[in-house]
């Protein structure tokens, strides 16, 4: 499973109000600011679809502290974090609406690009 899968079924995950304090953190994003982070992504992306630390304060726009609590969240041992991760969590909890939402996640996981996803593409989105 996907850090961010491993992260949500821990006990952790409601003791220590990590819900909330995503959401605290990313409430303010609308989808245009995921597409956004997405973006600068590409802009520097080495086509590994990994983000070191540094690579995630380039394009993610928030507090130093708020970016070390993702990163000890959903960091592959302490290395990197999976891209699609961190757009499906911006994602989940920024403010757009469902429908938004969901059209993000189809074009994030949709490899084809042809507005559907396989089964296999859904299995990945749902491990995330």
């Amino acid at each position: 499973p996907s850090q961010l899968a491993k992260a949500a079924q821990s006990e952790g995950w409601t003791r220590l109000a990590r819900g909330p304090r995503l959401r605290h953190i990313f409430g303010a994003y609308g989808i245009q600011d995921v597409w956004a982070v997405q973006r600068r992504f590409r802009q520097i992306d080495d086509g590994n679809g990994y983000v070191s630390f540094d690579e995630l304060q380039k394009i993610v726009q928030t507090e130093e502290h708020d970016l070390l609590f993702l990163w000890d969240l959903i960091s592959h041992q302490n290395e990197l974090i999976r891209i699609d991760e961190l757009l499906t969590l911006l994602c989940l909890f920024c403010t757009a609406h469902l429908p938004e939402k969901g059209r993000f996640l189809l074009a994030l996981y949709d490899n084809a690009r042809c507005n559907v996803c396989t089964g296999q593409e859904v299995a990945v989105l749902s491990q995330s």
